[in-house]
């Protein structure tokens, strides 16, 4: 009997620690908890007390926009955030970035790095979106509405909306502070205790806490071998994660998906993975990992390159094309190429002589002419000939 009060002693203190997240809110004013009467009233006050068996730290500075939240030099930034090691991070930029002039891409962009460089690292970040504030202009009060759009749109189930538990008439704020100076001025920036409450609600309405994708992404690297890419990684999968989505990019910035990876819901320990990109692009190409769970509910890891100039090789985009296709192709040293065109019954419709330089080269095709549909694009060259299936559309 001892011995069965013992193991369910210890199965209750794994699922305590199992429940158990830290929790770091990052941001500015309201954040840092800036026109409640006292801390216990304050968005962070209040989150502290409510989730209780949490472990909560707060980082926020008054006045910080999203280009401090990246920047490490200055205090209350993403990777002090990470230093406390948390399971999620709240973060809060409310109406800073437009007082200072941020335009809503840079805004976005910004929340984009954020979340990626916390992804890196298996980390779940919420944004809180913006709120109203009495700007004198009517051109920067619309500015803070279309940005909360963007955010949540952006960000679908990991933002919170709370503009509109605040906002009054005409796009100005409500349940602002007000100061003790016996003229009762709105403050027109900061809210007050109920404001604090009402964004609460909105954080708990949420519930962030049920929101966290049962997988984490160790270890993903890639690496060419012969003339593709193998991409490998290790993850802990389990019945709720759906797929991880392979995505592709040869700039950095615009993915695509080229692939899925199932997970072996067998493995109860860290499995290894593996994908390979049978047409990587001539040059730098970009691979991030999208982690899907069965609600839809998506997070990136960081994005990892590597440089595909394998002699002989031969990429080609956009894909699908319309006007021009641009291929690319590596050559041991200076010749002459050919580049034909055909339909899928062999026709050719399309033929010139390009020369290519040692290296990497880059030709524009016209297309325009061709009718929608499935193409072959033969490119043939001392080094080797290549083949490959492109959509005109």
């Amino acid at each position: 009997m001892k011995k069965i009060c013992i193991a369910l002693m210890a199965m209750v203190l794994v699922l305590y620690a199992q429940a158990q997240k830290r929790i770091v809110l990052m941001g500015s004013s309201t954040a840092a908890g800036t026109g409640a009467s006292a801390t216990q009233f304050s968005l962070f006050g209040r989150l502290e007390t409510f989730y209780n068996t949490h472990t909560w730290h707060n980082i926020a500075v008054p006045g910080r926009t999203t280009a401090q939240a990246l920047n490490i030099a200055v205090s209350g930034n993403i990777y002090e955030a990470l230093d406390w090691n948390p399971d999620i991070i709240l973060a809060s930029y409310p109406s800073n970035d437009v007082a200072n002039g941020f335009t809503n891409t840079e805004t976005i962009n910004n929340l984009i790095n954020l979340q990626t460089i916390a992804a890196a690292e298996g980390v779940e970040i919420f944004f809180l979106g913006t709120q109203p504030r009495d700007f004198a202009d009517e051109a920067r009060r619309t500015q803070l509405s279309t940005q909360n759009d963007l955010i949540l749109s952006t960000f679908t189930t990991k933002s919170i909306n709370v503009y509109p538990q605040l906002f009054r008439t005409g796009g100005y704020i409500g349940f602002d502070v007000r100061y003790v100076d016996g003229n009762n001025i709105p403050d027109g920036i900061h809210v007050n205790d109920v404001g604090h409450g009402r964004i609460f609600d909105a954080v708990v309405a949420n519930s962030i806490f049920n929101n966290l994708l049962p997988i984490v992404i160790r270890d993903f690297r890639v690496e060419i071998q012969d003339r593709l890419v193998l991409l490998r990684w290790q993850a802990k999968a389990d019945m709720f994660h759906d797929f991880v989505g392979v995505e592709k990019s040869v700039d950095g910035q615009h993915f695509s998906e080229i692939g899925k990876v199932k997970p072996n819901v067998q493995v109860s320990a860290t499995g290894t993975y593996r994908f390979e990109d049978r047409q990587p692009a001539i040059g730098r190409n970009y691979y991030r990992l999208a982690l899907v769970d069965k609600n839809g509910r998506k997070e990136f890891t960081k994005t990892v390159q590597v440089n595909n100039v394998v002699t002989g090789s031969i990429s080609a985009y956009p894909v699908p094309a319309s006007e021009v296709l641009h291929l690319k192709t590596v050559q041991s040293a200076k010749a002459s190429i050919s580049i034909t065109i055909t339909d899928l019954t062999g026709r050719t419709l399309y033929s010139t002589t390009r020369t290519g330089e040692k290296g990497i080269n880059a030709f524009t095709i016209p297309i325009a002419q061709l009718s929608n549909g499935m193409y072959m694009v033969r490119v043939v060259s001392p080094d080797d000939t290549n083949t490959l299936r492109f959509i005109k559309q």
